[in-house]
Parts: structure tokens; sequence; C-alpha cells
């Protein structure tokens, strides 16, 4: 995908050195300024350039974008991703499905995830975790193995998409507002070119131990908590009240400021 490479070092060139990805998500999407929402936004952003230049390395985790219809979610991710995006159905059940899905495209959208069964969001878990694709070819009907550059996001309007307490580990929800498009199509190239300067000096696209435990943990602890104590009485109403509650400072315990 020298493309996208090509690209991204256009970006790194022309980036005018303003720190933008660090509030990315308070500034575009609307979404509460916090440890948590900056961590996701740079894990974020980074995985997107480091599986652009290595293809196949592992990546464990997708931001979850929750807010109503018409907050421009699909949208932000389409400007994002560009015309390396797609947000195609395949077969969830069918891993093999998802492989030619997903050939060249660097950016995919799991949207509605709401809609999801507990097995498909099983089988949507090791999808996001795969570092290969397989197809099989037209004249030998040989099985290939192709490594993957698809970095995943998820969309829903329905912020009670937990089928349990675990699937958040993989799956980090950002409560959005109202996207503001403009600004996020006019920065798309800073983001991108900042992003490659951090991933260059060593920004990681992962948490490290003490992000898990102070930052994550708290916010996934919360969310644990809504799960366990109201999944069988609490409407989409309350549960969308309490999300907006677990992405504010207070909220987010030690990994908040």
């Amino acid at each position: 995908m020298q493309d996208i490479k090509d690209y991204l070092t256009t970006c790194e060139e022309q980036w005018d050195r303003k720190g933008r990805i660090a509030h990315a998500f308070a500034t575009y999407w609307g979404a509460a300024d916090t440890a948590y929402t900056r961590l996701v936004s740079r894990i974020f952003f980074c995985s997107m350039v480091m599986r652009a230049h290595h293809p196949g390395e592992p990546l464990h985790y997708a931001p979850v974008f929750m807010g109503g219809q018409g907050a421009g979610k699909s949208e932000a991710l389409a400007i994002l991703g560009g015309k390396w995006f797609s947000d195609a159905p395949f077969s969830v059940g069918k891993k093999e499905d998802a492989g030619p899905r997903l050939n060249r495209i660097w950016l995919y959208e799991i949207a509605e995830l709401d809609m999801f069964t507990r097995a498909e969001i099983a089988a949507l878990k090791a999808i996001i975790s795969s570092t290969t694709y397989h197809y099989r070819e037209r004249l030998t009907a040989r099985r290939v193995a192709v490594p993957l550059i698809t970095c995943f996001a998820c969309t829903t309007s329905d912020n009670t998409f937990f089928h349990d307490s675990t699937s958040h580990r993989r799956f980090w929800p950002v409560a959005v507002q109202q996207v503001d498009l403009d600004a996020l199509r006019r920065d798309r190239d800073m983001l991108f070119g900042e992003a490659v300067h951090m991933w260059e000096n060593g920004a990681l696209w992962f948490p490290t131990r003490e992000e898990e435990r102070h930052v994550l943990a708290p916010a996934l602890h919360a969310a644990d908590v809504h799960f366990e104590q109201n999944r069988h009485q609490l409407s989409g109403a309350h549960l969308r009240g309490a999300c907006g509650q677990l992405f504010s400072p207070a909220q987010l315990v030690n990994g908040a400021d």
C-alpha cells in the first residue's frame, strides 16, 4: 500500500507542528475532553499510521463512536479513510468472507454495532485482531494469506450495545455529540501528519500498563458496574445518560484531569 505511505509522508511534510490529536475527539467529535478520550484518540490515529507502514502488525482495539442519528459518525470515518475507507457489509460469522472486503481498505467502519448478536460480537473480536486475510487465486485456487492493513472503528446510535461486561475490553466507547465535519475535513491531513510524527518518535498504538491501570480500568470498570447492575431493567434512554456520565471527568477517577 505504497499510496497510503506516500500520502502519510506528504501529510508529515506539510504538518504545521500544531498538536491536535490529544484533543481530537473533543474538538471534532464533541466528546468529553478526558484522559480516556485523549488516550483512545492517540491509539486510534497511531494505529492507522502503524498499520500503513507495518501491515499485519497485531491490533486488538477499536473505538466505538456512540451518538444519535445524524451526528456525523459515519461521515467522519469516511473523511478520515478517504478513498481507502469502506463500510461494505460482509458475513461476520465467516472470517473468510471478510478478506475480499478488506482488500486495500485502510479504515473499515463496523456500523450499527448494537444490531449484532453475542456470537457476532465474538466473531468481530476475532476479525479485529486478525493480522492477515485470505483469498483464493482464480487460476490455481491456492489459498493466499495477505498481511492486513485495515484498522477498524465502530458506530452505533444505541448506547446499549454491550452484550456482556467483557465486550468493551476490545471496543472502547466514545460518546459523540455532533461531529464538526467541515473542521475534520479541513484538518485531516494535519491530523495524520501529526500522527506520523508521533509514531516516528515512539508514540504507542496500544496502552501501556500504567495507562491500562489508571485511565482505562476506571472507565471500563464503571461500564462494568452499569452493565451488571442495570442489564435487566435500564432502558436505552437511561443507559445513554449513564454513558454520558461515564466519560465525564468525575467518572474517570484517576484518569481524569
